[in-house]
């Protein structure tokens, strides 16, 4: 017969045996813990309370109740993207190119009144003039030879003012012309390398004229 010490010590060995099995395995030091890769986020949307502060103060002139901080955020546009390209006519955009809004590297360019003016020539000086009641902004891609629509309204839109924040971010500031001298000024943001945008539109109408603003590279009435 065995020993019962030499029994209660062969359980005892065995239970220990079972409780190691069936324990949940040890979590690794913190620091070899792999971090999960942040989901890409869209590209950052300038804050609107930032994008054109003069515009704002021309704005705050005309009509005190306007603030800039009243813009709600911005949200992507997804409708009336007009993203067909046109191969670009460099003889009829040449009268136009010093008044191009240039990108950082000036490859790129913003369009901003050759579909919009007309040039007439009278006694050997050509004379800029208002082309219809549509406006048109349009990117010019130099290296790809192409012309891409970005904005386009009928006669109550107008153009306010348009930057690049970097080679691949536009900015355009807009109005809808309302009734009794009013407007309401909206503001798109151009991702132009992914084709997408984003909108955010003032909550309530400003008194005066948008027409009125002095326009970011003005155009002289002759040349």
């Amino acid at each position: 017969m065995k020993n019962p010490l030499y029994l209660l010590c062969t359980w005892l060995f065995l239970a220990a045996c079972g409780n190691q099995e069936n324990a949940a395995p040890a979590e690794p030091p913190v620091d070899s813990v792999p971090a999960l890769a942040a989901p890409p986020d869209a590209p950052e949307v300038v804050r609107s309370i930032d994008a054109f502060p003069e515009l704002y103060e021309w704005m705050q002139r005309q009509d005190s109740s306007f603030h800039p901080e009243r813009f709600p955020m911005y949200s992507e546009d997804t409708l009336n993207q007009a993203t067909v390209s046109h191969l670009l006519d460099t003889v009829a955009l040449a009268p136009w190119r010093a008044y191009l809004l240039y990108g950082p590297d000036s490859s790129q360019a913003l369009d901003l009144y050759s579909s919009n003016y007309l040039l007439r020539k009278r006694g050997g000086r050509t004379t800029i003039e208002e082309g219809g009641p549509d406006t048109e902004v349009a990117l010019i891609d130099f290296r790809k030879g192409l012309r891409r629509r970005l904005f386009f309204s009928g006669p109550a839109g107008t153009l306010l003012d348009a930057r690049w924040l970097d080679d691949r971010t536009v900015l355009l500031a807009v109005a809808e012309t309302g009734a009794a001298n009013t407007y309401r000024p909206s503001l798109y943001k151009y991702d132009i390398a992914a084709d997408r945008r984003w909108l955010t539109t003032y909550p309530a109408l400003l008194r005066g004229s948008a027409a009125g603003y002095q326009q970011p590279q003005p155009l002289p009435k002759s040349f």
